[in-house]
């Protein structure tokens, strides 16, 4: 392949499916979720960015119900007419040779909704209302309900799903000390705030089989006191990758919504590897950071600290690089960066029989 990142741009075998390289465009919310009427902008958009190469996309978050949406009336995949609203999405997309997956988001004390629910009932720092503690009953259903979008993300095209439980939202408020003060089932020992996101996974893979993408995303830290412990986040990773819950990929990020580094653009690129090696040390699977340039990517594959098999890049590098790729020689699209936004996400496919690249 005449390219100086040959092994970016090469397929991906997933066993039922493969993706024409290992580039994922990470999920952002785009404002064009929450009204059926944008439907048509949100497929153009997302056809674009397929048809400027990258291999997989993953959308902005959709609640899997009620009173898990971000915002009143806001996103969700909980019925058959919302579903075969979205093939027209799956279908441009897929018309570019690209994949698509479908993020599942429960927003928890995130939600600016006077409904909203979370664990323990603790309002959030950056919403106006107090959320309402989850029985038993509210947990068992709401675990259905992921089960349930999933089903019909397959059903509206989708190649996959990624389940948010990271930054804060529902799953993570289960998993965190500091928003989950239960003493049933739900919470208390770490054991007990794993069961809520180990639930969930195993419950959508029952719901759409194997020949699926499930993405998990879990926090690496979370930069809170009270947060999880570096043990708690191998634990939690090594229950996810575990059969037969196994995802095809745990993508991991860092930070809440209340606390996060002061400024992304002032970390310094790859500065959090030394985070996913330890992970990677302790873990049978392969993990790579999506920093913000091509080469810096480049140079973090290269490396012995981590040995990625996808690349996650931050969605925002696409408006200007799918448009550009085509126009541009390669010489100058490596010196233009591929994200205003040096953001630390890390994808580590779980999958044994996919080959690292070096």
């Amino acid at each position: 392949m005449n390219s100086p990142y040959p092994h970016m741009l090469q397929p991906l075998d997933l066993g039922f499916t493969t993706l024409r390289n290992r580039v994922l465009m990470g999920s952002m919310h785009t404002g064009l979720e929450d009204r059926f009427y944008h439907i048509d902008k949100l497929a153009h958009y997302f056809a674009e960015r397929a048809r400027g190469g990258v291999g997989i996309i993953v959308t902005g978050g959709y609640s899997p119900n009620r009173r898990g949406e971000l915002l009143p009336l806001g996103s969700r995949m909980d019925n058959k007419i919302t579903a075969l609203l979205h093939r027209h999405v799956t279908g441009k997309v897929h018309n570019e040779g690209g994949k698509i997956a479908l993020q599942l988001l429960h927003a928890g004390r995130y939600g600016y909704t006077p409904y909203s629910l979370s664990p323990s009932g603790i309002k959030s720092p950056i919403t106006p209302f107090k959320p309402g503690k989850m029985s038993h009953k509210q947990i068992v259903n709401t675990i259905g309900d992921f089960a349930h979008a999933a089903e019909m993300a397959k059903l509206a095209g989708y190649d996959g799903v990624e389940i948010m439980g990271s930054e804060g939202y529902l799953i993570n408020q289960f998993i965190c000390e500091r928003t989950n003060k239960r003493t049933d089932q739900w919470g208390g020992s770490a054991e007990n705030r794993m069961r809520f996101p180990v639930e969930v996974v195993r419950k959508v893979r029952e719901a759409v089989g194997r020949e699926f993408i499930i993405i998990y995303r879990m926090s690496l830290m979370d930069l809170v006191d009270e947060g999880q412990s570096w043990d708690e986040v191998v634990q939690l990773a090594q229950k996810i990758e575990a059969k037969p819950v196994r995802p095809s990929s745990i993508p991991v990020s860092a930070g809440t919504k209340r606390v996060s580094p002061p400024s992304w653009t002032s970390v310094p690129r790859g500065a959090f590897t030394y985070a996913t090696g330890a992970l990677k040390n302790t873990l049978p699977f392969r993990c790579a950071q999506a920093i913000a340039s091509i080469r810096q990517s480049w140079r973090t594959i290269s490396s012995a600290v981590v040995m990625p098999t996808w690349c996650r890049w931050r969605a925002r590098c696409w408006p200007i690089r799918s448009l550009l790729r085509r126009r541009l020689p390669a010489r100058v699209m490596k010196s233009i960066p591929a994200s205003p936004v040096i953001r630390p996400v890390w994808i580590i496919p779980s999958r044994p029989s996919v080959q690292a690249v070096g």
